[in-house]
């Protein structure tokens, strides 16, 4: 028989721990910081250790509790997978995947009935956000994001090397201003993105003006983004140049919405890279969606 704490205290003390608050973990667990407080207290009697050194101030782990944790996270992170892996197998493979809204609408969605038709049994539900969701809490499988994850525990691939270059409307080569050589975007409404998040900086305007001959060009001006998408739908609309990312106006320029008039693709200072949870392979639907997304950029 195995001589195991309670459940309830052991969930409250690896919340507690990593939120450095009971009453924090008390709203993740949706009881209140008393009771975080006293099944933490019970845990501490049954294991007749002290986790926490209780302060004025809040909380620190006591010895005792900084090597309890890591080895408590871990335990509950493989339940939490095996848990996942037995639900996805049982229900028909449920895969959750997190993408950029950017790169969801431009790139993956329109690729993604390949995947359904191969993979029909594969229930396949996509997640969009500009943040870095946390693999190892969140109930996702695959992340596509821009850069490389640094979390513990987390594989990290490189999936599509990114480059930038101006992308406009094809009426905006002719007109009263036509875009005849990149000085003339001096006379052009750029359009720009800016990233709410922390994260990888990405190339804009002032490096692609500057390695094409064009600094004179004020690369301040012009509206800004918080996503690629928009901005790529105005260039679409003829309303102003965007810095696009190839990647996410690939089919533009295959489909004469958008035209690139000017060289060079410049590095995009950020790749996008699939992550997953190292001990998640056992799933066969990330694995078969990790395939196959390897598959489609060595293809493109």
């Amino acid at each position: 028989m195995r001589r195991l704490p309670p459940l309830n205290g052991l969930r409250a003390f690896e919340a507690a721990a990593r939120h450095e608050s009971f009453a924090a973990a008390g709203t993740e667990l949706h009881v209140t910081a008393s009771a975080v407080s006293q099944q933490v207290r019970a845990l501490e009697a049954w294991l007749e250790v002290a986790l926490f050194a209780r302060h004025a101030r809040g909380l620190e782990l006591t010895e005792a509790g900084e090597r309890y944790l890591p080895e408590l996270s871990e335990a509950f992170d493989r339940l939490e997978q095996a848990t996942r892996v037995l639900q996805s197998r049982e229900a028909g493979q449920v895969l959750t995947l997190n993408v950029t809204p950017s790169l969801g609408t431009q790139w993956l969605v329109p690729r993604l009935w390949e995947f359904n038709a191969r993979h029909p049994e594969v229930d396949v539900r996509i997640g969009a956000t500009e943040r870095n969701v946390d693999l190892r809490r969140e109930d996702v499988d695959l992340a596509v994001r821009l850069g490389p994850s640094r979390e513990a525990g987390v594989v990290s691939e490189l999936l599509l090397r990114e480059t930038l270059a101006p992308v406009c409307a094809p009426a905006l080569l002719e007109g009263e201003a036509p875009l005849t050589e990149p000085a003339d975007l001096g006379r052009q409404r750029l359009l720009h993105i800016f990233d709410p998040h922390p994260g990888p900086r990405v190339t804009g305007w002032r490096e692609w003006l500057a390695m094409a001959g064009a600094p004179q060009v004020d690369a301040r001006s012009g509206p800004r983004f918080s996503v690629w998408y928009l901005a790529i739908m105005e260039a679409v609309a003829g309303r102003g140049v965007a810095l696009g990312p190839f990647s996410l106006v690939r089919e533009e320029l295959r489909a004469g919405r958008l035209v690139a008039p000017f060289e060079p693709w410049l590095p995009a200072g950020v790749d996008y890279y699939l992550a997953y949870r190292a001990d998640a392979l056992g799933n066969p639907a990330l694995a078969a969606c990790r395939d196959w997304l390897h598959e489609l950029c060595a293809r493109e």
